[in-house]
């Protein structure tokens, strides 16, 4: 699953063509039912799914909170295997994703004030 989500990854930055998400999602949600065995496995796919769909059709501001949940759902999952170290990792990535927003949000604010009197 590395190579589809570093070809997602690559795809998304190099190419305009929006006809490759649902390609990717399929091939997400083809994993998940491949690899179902309980409830909690479903967190991979839909994770990878939003994360297509945010690389490909969004950006600033939404593009970081669907990420923000993405890595949230990550988290989860590495809880609920006790794989410690990708959940520290993960952990690390929601504080950052947070104080990315929270600039995002500032600087709009910044910029609404600045504005507002011109």
């Amino acid at each position: 699953m590395s190579a589809v989500s570093g070809a997602r990854n690559v795809s998304s930055i190099f190419t305009t063509l929006k006809i490759l998400a649902p390609i990717f999602i399929f091939v997400y949600i083809a994993f998940g039912f491949y690899t179902y065995k309980a409830p909690i496995d479903l967190l991979t796919p839909i994770a990878s799914c939003i994360s297509t769909y945010a690389y490909f059709y969004l950006k600033g501001f939404h593009l970081r909170v669907a990420l923000l949940i993405v890595s949230f759902l990550w988290l989860l999952n590495n809880i609920f295997l006790i794989s410690i170290a990708p959940a520290l990792m993960e952990l690390a990535l929601v504080l950052t994703s947070m104080v990315t927003i929270y600039r995002i949000i500032a600087a709009d604010e910044e910029d609404y004030y600045n504005n507002m009197f011109k």
